[in-house]
């Protein structure tokens, strides 16, 4: 089961990289912050820890990530639309197992 789960992995890596390099560094940000599982994104704290810019671009950059079809979001409730790129950003991109 993990080696069939390593190989969708890897299978799907160019597509993963190709999405995030379209993105730009506020949105990356924006993804790391959602990895490590934060709820706040316009706090102060977290818009300086990851270098998000300001609290007015945290809607926009969820709006780009919406429309990219990256994130899916539900009143507060934030999600990645893809559990698989969820994994590949977290064990691949980020470098997190």
């Amino acid at each position: 089961m993990d080696a069939a789960f390593e190989a969708m992995l890897a299978q799907n890596s160019v597509l993963f990289q190709s999405m995030v390099d379209g993105l730009s560094n506020k949105q990356v940000n924006f993804l790391k912050a959602m990895r490590d599982e934060v709820e706040q994104f316009s706090s102060q704290e977290v818009i300086t820890a990851y270098r998000l810019g300001t609290s007015g671009n945290i809607n926009r950059i969820k709006q780009a990530l919406a429309g990219k079809e990256i994130i899916d979001t539900l009143g507060q409730k934030i999600t990645l639309l893809d559990p698989l790129f969820k994994r590949w950003l977290q064990k691949i991109y980020f470098g997190n197992p």
